[in-house]
């Protein structure tokens, strides 16, 4: 197999260079696509078989012939297997037996490297890598297409990176965040609830929080998002 590459691939997508807006938070994040991510076989796997770095990953899920520069036959194979699977889960219009299905997904932490994702165990020894995945689904936008929600989700300065959900109907994103990752979360469902587009509040804080792994042969990346500004705190009345 070939060794792993060192510069961060080029991909042939809908990419944009975000101009630089005024009161935006505007920097080139190279370092941020190089740190890496914990893969896990499935949703209930507690210890990682690997890691990537975030940018490897992206690419992977992007084109199959970049499979074979990861080096490492355990992730190759998982993520053939979540391929496979993945397109069963596409086709299936059962909502119950779609989610059953997608806990045997092959999945990977956004928020960074985890030793472990056993709620007992305190000590996960986390290395964040800089970004947080934001989650909108089909079922909470039922006036948007996929698509509609994709495209929405690429017009946002902060967005490094969007694609569909292993299932279709939805998409999901990273965004890169040097705040309180609560206050950064809060920044972006103001933003989003402002475009009339609903965040699935439950993603996007916990550090071994997983993101199912999903393929979008035109995925959105934009090497220079910017960082969105937290919401000013509200004022307190006094009374």
């Amino acid at each position: 197999m070939k060794s792993p590459s060192k510069s961060r691939p080029d991909f042939e997508t809908e990419k944009k260079d975000t101009p630089l807006n005024q009161g935006q938070n505007f920097v080139f994040l190279p370092d941020l696509w190089e740190n890496s991510v914990s893969v896990f076989e499935n949703t209930y796997s507690v210890t990682p078989i690997g890691e990537l770095r975030l940018i490897d990953l992206l690419e992977c899920l992007r084109d199959e012939d970049s499979w074979e520069s990861l080096g490492s036959p355990r992730i190759l194979a998982t993520l053939k297997k979540a391929k496979i699977n993945g397109a069963k889960i596409s086709k299936e219009e059962d909502h119950a037996k779609r989610q059953d299905l997608k806990t045997w997904i092959p999945s990977f932490t956004p928020r960074g490297t985890v030793v472990t994702r056993d709620k007992d165990t305190k000590d996960k020894s986390f290395v964040p890598s800089g970004w947080m995945q934001i989650d909108i689904d089909g079922k909470d936008n039922p006036t948007y297409s996929a698509l509609e929600l994709k495209q929405k989700m690429s017009s946002w300065p902060f967005v490094g990176f969007c694609c569909y959900s292993i299932s279709g109907k939805g998409v999901w994103g990273l965004a890169p965040t040097n705040n309180d990752v609560t206050a950064t979360f809060n920044a972006i469902y103001q933003f989003a609830k402002s475009e009339g587009v609903n965040l699935d509040i439950s993603k996007g804080k916990g550090e071994a929080e997983l993101r199912i792994i999903s393929f979008d042969h035109n995925p959105y990346i934009n090497l220079n998002p910017t960082f969105i500004e937290p919401l000013p705190p509200e004022p307190i009345p006094i009374p």
